[in-house]
């Protein structure tokens, strides 16, 4: 049997468990498995998550004063060895239908319980096209000895 893969929906959280953001109908996930303690995670998507760059990056807090005079919000970004700091854990689901009868066949979900951001690709500005931002996680070994996770279940 020939399947297509739907979009992912990603799930963001910090270390914590708290949700920081959710990508909704991704252009894609991909997962790579390099050696025994290490994964490599990177999203595609279409939209650019402006919440989640607040978080990896530095937003620059401004008085209500300067809001006023200055609408605009900056984000910095220093040292890749800082932000690589960060600990998330991600979540990203979807489905995998039937090529014949685009029939649900499995639901598939991705699990990081350690990860660290590695790099974002340059914001392309392409007049006319979808800009596409390509956000990059490594998964490291958590508690139980697992650096990604992939459940299915048959529907």
């Amino acid at each position: 049997m020939n399947v297509l893969i739907d979009t992912a929906d990603v799930f963001i959280f910090d270390e914590n468990g708290k949700k920081i953001t959710e990508m909704k109908k991704t252009k894609s996930v991909a997962v790579e498995l390099t050696g025994d303690s290490l994964g490599k995670i990177t999203i595609k998507d279409i939209e650019f998550n402006k919440t989640l760059l607040e978080v990896i990056g530095e937003k620059n807090e401004k008085t209500d004063f300067d809001k006023e005079l200055n609408k605009s919000q900056k984000i910095s970004f220093g040292s890749l060895k800082e932000t690589m700091k960060k600990e998330f854990k991600i979540i990203a689901k979807t489905v995998t239908r039937n090529a014949e009868n685009s029939l649900k066949s499995n639901d598939i979900t991705i699990i990081a319980h350690k990860a660290f951001f590695i790099g974002c690709s340059a914001i392309d500005m392409v007049s006319g096209e979808l800009s596409v931002t390509e956000y990059t996680f490594k998964a490291e070994k958590d508690d139980n000895g697992s650096f990604i996770e992939i459940e299915t279940t048959s529907l």
